[in-house]
């Protein structure tokens, strides 16, 4: 290489550098083996970051976050660690476009990608498992439960790029992968465990979790156990937040088996159970129980590349029971009972034509959910009635590799629903049914592939299809004072239609300023174009004043907006940031879509000592204000949160973390919860590996 191309390549470099120490990075290190990347002779670092790991979701092949022509975000087992996760809200900090919604910061709550929330708009995937529970509520509809201490990998990609998980993600997906017993153990290890037990001083809670874990021969299997209980925080002015406390219940068990070379035939459960006083309006003991029961056979052909065949079932049962707190109040006690069961099977085909590569994935889906309620005394089976719902579909995917500096795929896929219950205020049976064809295209090109291999622009073009649920089409009944008003089913509710257009850039680089460092940067603008999208309108005045409200179709939401995140790490230290700017809008009255998330910029700075055996670092989130809403109360002021951290390696098997959120005692309520979060809080944890 020429001495004038070799400065050209270290002035580009340099120039993304400090695009991305300017505009974005946000990812914890992950310990993985890398090779240096095509063209490229460095060295480079032993520690490798978030955006490196390996994910099958985007479009059920294998490949780095960092790869992907699509917004893919990863979270790691070690970043969990790291914030010591207790909740949703911990899991996705700091992610682009990603939030959680959650009251008092419970365990669970809804998960909001850019701007989209509830009704299955995200697809929730536990190992497989479609996840759709929901129950009436402000704000978050949805009530989604994950223990983080089962997980070793979340996995997020924005948009509705990933149409080969099902119907309905046209705000994109969330994949929650848990550990397996080849996680926990080494290659020639019969048996191991892990135990892991932290404190936390804001609410007086504390956890233990443990996992086991053993292999013979083609058999492996692991299991875990893990408790939490927390008291009712403070908030940053010293109030007692009633109603924050909770206790959990959760564990998981799963067994591999490999008959033969290529085959494997995987069985688990997930479940847990949560305990936690509801206090808005009526004050209700809420108890929560998930149970998740999933069946997968893969065979990956080791003669050839034409059979990587998965085929998954699962059932999910989640029920939500609520008694009064206060004896004496007529009312009932409630339940909420949803039961999904459902099929997953796909096959990635590789194979070359000509000169044209070829990674062809086809496949279908199956889900079924059957909605329960019971509430004799009060309305809560009127707000989220009783229902069958059925959706389907099937697709195919190519991915056509050119040359190697230019790859396209296209991809369609097949959706249909159909949905029957009963409209209460007539009487009448509700039967529902569509159908539709979404068609996806990405170009993903690399112009400067001789001198920056690692740099790559692509476009997508992509749509989503979602149906009506049971709750939008036949949800009736007064709601309660002080604001008594009637909701009205409508049993002619169109499907959504999203339609987006995504421009981004990926961009990786080992040994930029040292022989041991590297760069890494994911960055996307996007439109979505919602035509038909639901939402709860206020369709008269009458009665007076509060009017009458019904789940309508809005001709067309416009959601807009900007997204960046990547990571600089150079062994001994590591430094990044990560954001969005978000803005959405109905296009037929131009006021704003109220689900949009605030403006938001999260850093991370990071040291490493002793060998790297001791970590410590700052995270600084700073969130703007949100009053672009056509609900005042759901206006939120802006805040900033910074937390410190501290991480030590006694040794292989011992490990301490320390961690300090909001040291400036900061009173802050997220966008769409309904209260202040916890003020100072000290979190201390310890691991043990057996």
């Amino acid at each position: 290489m020429s001495k004038r191309l070799v400065w050209l390549r270290r002035a580009m470099m340099a120039g993304v550098a400090m695009t991305a120490l300017t505009t974005g990075a946000h990812a914890q290190m992950v310990d993985a083996d890398a090779a240096p990347l095509p063209g490229e002779g460095e060295a480079v670092p032993a520690d490798y970051i978030a955006l490196d790991e390996v994910t099958v979701v985007p479009g059920r092949i294998e490949e780095a976050a960092i790869d992907s022509p699509t917004s893919t975000s990863v979270v790691t087992e070690q970043e969990l660690q790291l914030r010591q996760a207790e909740t949703l809200g911990d899991v996705f900090r700091g992610m682009p476009g990603v939030t959680a919604v959650q009251d008092k910061d419970q365990p669970g709550g809804s998960i909001n990608i850019r701007g989209l929330q509830d009704f299955g708009r995200v697809a929730v995937i536990y190992d497989g498992a479609r996840q759709n529970f929901q129950v009436s509520k402000h704000n978050g509809e949805n009530q989604l439960f994950i223990e983080p201490e089962l997980l070793k990998q979340v996995t997020v990609v924005r948009g509705p790029v990933a149409n080969t998980y099902g119907s309905g993600a046209i705000g994109g997906v969330v994949s929650f992968e848990t550990k397996d017993a080849r996680d926990l153990l080494a290659p020639d290890q019969f048996a191991g465990g892990m135990l892991r037990g932290g404190y936390e001083t804001n609410g007086d809670g504390y956890f233990l979790s443990g996992t086991g874990a053993l292999q013979y021969g083609n058999f492996d299997t692991i299991g875990n156990i893990t408790y939490r209980n927390r008291g009712n925080y403070q908030d940053g002015k010293g109030d007692t937040v009633a109603g924050s406390a909770f206790e959990v219940i959760g564990g998981l068990l799963k067994a591999s088996y490999r008959p033969a070379e290529g085959h494997e035939i995987k069985v688990g459960y997930i479940g847990d159970q949560n305990k936690w006083t509801d206090t808005f309006g009526t004050a209700r003991k809420s108890r929560l129980t998930n149970n998740v029961g999933t069946v997968r056979y893969t065979f990956d052909d080791p003669t050839n590349d034409l059979w990587n065949l998965s085929a998954t079932g699962y059932i999910s049962g989640t029920n939500l029971h609520q008694e009064n707190v206060d004896e004496l109040l007529v009312d009932s006690n409630r339940k909420f009972n949803l039961v999904t069961t459902g099929t997953d099977v796909y096959n990635t085909s590789i194979f070359q034509t000509g000169f044209v590569g070829h990674t062809l994935t086809y496949g279908g889906d199956f889900f079924h959910d059957d909605v329960t309620t019971k509430d004799s005394l009060s309305t809560g089976d009127l707000f989220t009635p009783g229902g069958k719902r059925d959706a389907y579909g099937a697709y195919i995917q190519d991915k056509l590799t050119f040359f190697p500096w230019l790859e396209v795929i296209g991809a369609g896929r097949f959706d249909g629903y159909a949905l029957e219950g009963k409209n209460v205020t007539t009487g009448e049976d509700v039967d529902n049914d569509g159908t539709r064809i979404s068609p996806k295209v990405t170009v993903a090109v690399k112009p400067f592939h001789q001198y920056l291999e690692g740099l790559q622009f692509y476009g997508t073009y992509a749509e989503g299809y979602r149906a009506p649920s049971v709750t939008e089409t036949l949800i009736s009944g007064i709601h309660p004072p002080p604001a008594p008003f009637p909701f009205l089913p409508n049993p002619d509710l169109k499907p959504e239609v999203g339609h987006t257009l995504e421009a981004g850039i990926n961009f990786k680089y080992n040994a930029l300023f040292t022989g041991n460092d590297a760069l890494r940067i994911k960055t996307a603008i996007f439109q979505n174009d919602v035509d038909d999208m639901i939402t709860l309108e206020r369709v008269s005045s009458l009665p007076f004043p509060f009017g009458t409200f019904q789940y309508t179709n809005i001709a067309e939401a416009r959601i807009r907006g900007f997204e960046f995140e990547g990571m600089y790490d150079a062994g001994f230290m590591f430094a990044g940031l990560s954001g969005q700017i978000m803005r959405g809008k109905d296009q037929q009255t131009d006021e704003w879509v109220d689900t949009i998330p605030p403006d938001q910029l999260t850093g991370i700075l990071g040291f490493r000592f002793l060998e790297e055996a001791l970590e410590v670092g700052t995270e600084i989130t700073a969130t703007a204000k949100q009053d672009r809403v056509t609900d005042p109360e759901l206006e939120v002021g802006a805040y900033t949160l910074v937390d410190l951290f501290v991480g030590y390696q006694l040794n292989r098997d011992v490990r301490f973390d320390v961690r300090f959120n909001n040291i400036l005692d900061e009173t802050y309520r997220p966008f769409l919860d309904q209260d202040n979060m916890p003020g100072f809080n000290t979190k201390f944890a310890m691991t043990m590996k057996f």
